[in-house]
């Protein structure tokens, strides 16, 4: 409560014990605003408890260019998930990248890149380590189809009626950041090492709503304290997906759908693909794949000869046959 405080508004620099809040969920802090307040003495004011003389907030400079580091470090089964013996992804509007290895420091992952040909995301967003993965706070928010400049209306619902907004800088968000484990695809059969699978982990980012804040007392009094309250980009971590052990069943039951999807391809090669080029280049008896298809209509032989030879010549060849039967 209070008339017309001051306020004052300022861009700071802050190192990361001040931005990150890690009490329950991690947050990275966006805003802080500093109110001192006066107990309210007149007993007429009912309402009124604290009075705020005046604001103090600071803005976190460049807080885009923060990073988020995580370290994956999962237990299954028998089965273990670290960044060591993983390949990871991230997935930005609906494209998939995959994290680069650093440049700088120790990073043994390069014999554990994925087998496909996905590109890799901007080492200056993001990065992986064998120790631990880093992912800007820019890239989060972009991924997450989120801009700290939008304004968002007031929580209050008097301020929503008088359609005032302010940035969600300000305000604060919150921002769901879901990790997929999985090392069962057909590509896992050829794993980096005998008897173990090839890791993969895929970072996906949605919102989760606004207004995200903390709020601490400091230097209290029975008529005087300091109010601080600190928005930010709450991060909400989830897990989910599988990680399959080795075993023998599991590598009979990989060969035997490698082996089925091999016999359907030639069928599909052997009864479509060259029954097609069978009837429509006809040139193409020579090839050894295609004899097989002639010899039940005609013979390639009799085909190159009856195009070489006319009548005439027919019939000349078989008066020399008949003549050298009749000598013997």
């Amino acid at each position: 409560v209070g008339g017309a405080p001051r306020i004052n508004a300022d861009c700071r620099h802050f190192d990361v014990h001040e931005t990150l809040e890690e009490e329950g969920r991690p947050m990275v802090m966006t805003a802080r605003t500093r109110s001192l307040q006066d107990r309210c003495a007149s007993p007429a004011q009912e309402k009124c408890i604290w009075h705020n003389q005046g604001f103090d907030i600071d803005l976190v400079q460049n807080v885009e260019g923060f990073f988020l580091k995580i370290r994956h470090d999962v237990m299954a089964s028998k089965v273990k998930a670290s960044n060591s013996y993983s390949t990871g992804f991230v997935v930005i509007k609906g494209k998939e990248y995959q994290l680069p290895c650093s440049s700088e420091g120790s990073c043994d992952k390069k014999d554990l890149k994925d087998s496909s040909n996905v590109a890799s995301c901007n080492i200056s967003e993001c990065w992986s380590t064998k120790y631990s993965d880093y992912l800007s706070i820019d890239l989060i928010l972009k991924a997450a189809n989120l801009s700290l400049d939008s304004h968002i209306p007031l929580p209050s619902e008097a301020d929503l009626e008088s359609e005032s907004d302010l940035p969600r800088r300000f305000l604060g968000t919150s921002v769901g950041v879901d990790v997929k484990y999985e090392n069962a695809k057909p590509g896992a059969i050829f794993p980096p090492k005998w008897f173990e699978f090839r890791n993969r982990y895929t970072y996906t980012f949605r919102k989760m709503g606004d207004y995200a804040s903390e709020t601490d007392i400091s230097g209290a009094s029975d008529t005087r304290r300091l109010f601080i309250r600190k928005s930010g980009i709450k991060v909400f971590v989830n897990f989910d997906g599988e990680l399959a052990s080795w075993s023998w069943s599991y590598a009979v039951k990989q060969l035997a759908i490698m082996q089925v999807v091999f016999t359907l391809t030639m069928v599909v090669v052997d009864k479509v693909i060259l029954q097609t080029v069978f009837k429509c280049f006809p040139d193409c008896s020579h090839l050894p794949p295609m004899k097989r298809y002639y010899a039940e209509l005609q013979s390639p032989s009799h085909h190159q000869f009856r195009s070489a030879h006319s009548a005439s010549h027919l019939t000349d060849l078989v008066s020399e046959t008949d003549q050298q039967r009749f000598q013997e």
